[in-house]
């Protein structure tokens, strides 16, 4: 009797670690769709710009492209504390195919050529067609972008306003004064007027 007993205390410890992995298994293969369903905030398309334009096309949608840099801070704000936001979000996957675009890699430089970016963040928007629609620069809060968003669906110009608190966390304070005309104490210029070529040479020469 304790033979047997200790042959199927045995054949448990066995098994154990097998039945847990299985165990382990089935409880992350139940819990994955509940964690795709969970995702909130802006939907970015991963594909190439001629497929996000066909995918709003087919889905009677417009495009919006997010044109950034890896530099840029107020891309990154826009990226971590904008876009993940639900209600955007909401609004963003129901009437846009949205993606990201970085200008620097890819096809960015090229598209660029076209695009003609010249400030990041910049948001372009484009009908089925893959006409623009219209386009804003800079990063702004989640209302304020819905706003300018929904605007432009109307087919108005949205009205571009920086968040003032937005931009004080992320830019660097500018100082109030020119400090090539502060009170004296910045750069010192010569006028031109008054000296020679030669002489502000022979001056820089000696200095």
């Amino acid at each position: 009797m304790n033979r047997k007993f200790l042959i199927l205390v045995l054949a448990g410890m066995l098994l154990a670690p097998t039945m847990s992995v299985r165990a382990f298994a089935v409880q992350q293969v139940a819990q994955q769709p509940k964690a795709a369903d969970g995702v909130v905030g802006t939907q970015f398309f991963k594909g190439t710009f001629a497929q996000a334009l066909a995918k709003a096309k087919k889905e009677n949608k417009k495009l919006m492209v997010d044109c950034y840099t890896l530099w840029c801070g107020p891309c990154r704000h826009m990226a971590k504390n904008v876009f993940p936001d639900e209600n955007l979000g909401k609004y963003m996957n129901a009437n846009f195919v949205c993606m990201q675009l970085d200008m620097e890699h890819g096809e960015g430089p090229e598209l660029n050529k076209t695009f003609n970016v010249k400030a990041y963040p910049t948001f372009i928007f484009f009908d089925a067609e893959g006409k623009e629609m219209s386009r804003f620069e800079g990063m702004c809060m989640q209302d304020e972008f819905q706003k300018r968003c929904e605007r432009i669906l109307k087919g108005v110009a949205p009205i571009v306003k920086e968040d003032s608190e937005t931009a004080k966390k992320v830019r660097p304070q500018v100082a109030e004064k020119d400090t090539i005309i502060d009170e004296g104490k910045g750069v010192n210029f010569i006028k031109g007027s008054e000296v020679r070529l030669a002489d502000v040479l022979a001056q820089a020469k000696r200095e």
